[in-house]
């Protein structure tokens, strides 16, 4: 386990792209928008295009709105569970797993290697993280995406599984914003080119 944390260190990196991202939309988004739809012509492409800013926007704010609130809950969760447990440091290992919980995979298994260290109620300790693992990752963290980015529960599965698959920890951490931004492109493309074949049938 020690040696799977090592080698996903690497990976800490890919945490700063969220961040990043959200700090370059925030104050390039305005202005790119504005150049973009200067240089495109006037008509529904022009209002097209300022739709699928608006609506990327709106998935990537719904992935950071749910990833937040999977923080809150898992924290919260954990808190109640070790203090039911009876394990040592209770709350601080609660929000430290609410924290930790941003960091997909490699979170998790932190909070468990450090739960366990102490070397009281292990078998308790592991029980109650895989049910919450099981319940987090099948259950509540899926809703949270389908409402925050409006994709399937099933799509929000899949997409990590690919995510983990092609990239490891990476993957799991941009494949959600990446599903949502595809998404949003796929359904623009078709209803720009349902637009574009009823303007076509009007002019013939």
């Amino acid at each position: 386990t020690l040696a799977e944390l090592i080698t996903g260190a690497r990976y800490a990196a890919w945490l700063a792209v969220t961040p990043i991202v959200a700090f370059l939309l925030l104050t390039g988004a305005p202005a790119f928008q504005r150049s973009a739809l200067r240089v495109l012509p006037h008509g529904h492409l022009q209002w097209r295009f300022e739709e699928y800013l608006r609506d990327v926007n709106s998935a990537l704010a719904g992935y950071v709105r749910a990833q937040a609130a999977a923080g809150v809950i898992v924290g919260l969760i954990c808190v109640a569970g070790f203090l039911l447990i009876g394990t040592r440091s209770a709350i601080s290992l609660g929000v430290l797993a609410g924290i930790l919980e941003l960091i997909p995979a490699i979170g998790p298994l932190t909070v468990l290697l450090i739960a366990t260290s102490q070397g009281e109620r292990v078998v308790a300790i592991v029980l109650f993280l895989a049910a919450l693992r099981i319940v987090q990752d099948y259950a509540v963290y899926p809703r949270l995406i389908r409402r925050g980015m409006h994709l399937s529960t099933l799509a929000v599965i899949l997409t990590v599984w690919a995510g983990a698959a092609l990239a490891g920890a990476a993957g799991v951490v941009i494949a959600i914003p990446v599903a949502g931004c595809i998404s949003v492109s796929m359904r623009h493309w078709r209803e720009y080119r349902d637009i574009e074949r009823l303007l076509q049938m009007a002019n013939s």
